[in-house]
């Protein structure tokens, strides 16, 4: 992922350890699995916000 940029964040130690299990289910780094999380739920918000957002 060229040109990706770094983003510190603080998270409890068991949701940590939690989220760890689940990226390596699906065969991604934590870093991976989560920046896909992201992803994924800030094109649904745009997707609403089209949605929702008055025709002019």
């Amino acid at each position: 992922m060229s040109g990706s940029k770094l983003l510190n964040i603080r998270i409890e130690p068991a949701l940590k350890v939690h989220a760890k299990m689940l990226s390596r289910q699906h065969n991604r780094s934590l870093s991976n699995w989560i920046s896909q999380l992201i992803k994924s739920e800030v094109e649904k918000a745009e997707l609403s916000r089209t949605n929702t957002s008055p025709k002019g």
